[in-house]
């Protein structure tokens, strides 16, 4: 599976060009994972109703697979966020999504290298 980091997503929401261009070469859309922390990061920077329902219909449009953390992957996000938050700058968000990519053996993909990329064993994908 792919895990989409909410960078990538705020991209192809706005309809930007690489990352339709990314899109459009994954044929099937199961394969890719949305979090329930990269969901709850979007609906965050929602400014009324009309956007709010705006992104939850762009969930849907998508039919992206839910991702949600196991009691694993909690603990691991937790450690991550216990090594890295002084150390890097590691958010609470962030080190929750790494937690689940590794324990799920997926694949993150986003444009934030700088923000995962001392994790250990976590499999990055820049998308563009």
């Amino acid at each position: 599976m792919k895990l989409v980091d909410a960078d990538v997503l705020i991209d192809l929401s706005k309809r930007r060009d690489k990352a339709v261009r990314y899109f459009a070469g994954i044929a099937d859309f199961t394969i890719i994972g949305v979090s329930v922390m990269t969901k709850l990061e979007l609906l965050d920077g929602a400014e009324n109703k009309r956007e709010l329902f705006a992104i939850l219909d762009f969930f849907e449009a998508f039919g992206f697979s839910d991702a949600f953390p196991s009691e694993a992957s909690l603990k691991l996000g937790v450690e991550f966020f216990t090594s890295y938050h002084l150390a890097h700058g590691m958010g609470i968000f962030d080190s929750l999504l790494a937690g689940i990519a590794v324990t799920t053996s997926s694949r993150l993909v986003t444009r934030n290298q700088k923000h995962f990329d001392f994790i250990p064993n976590l499999k990055l994908e820049i998308p563009y």
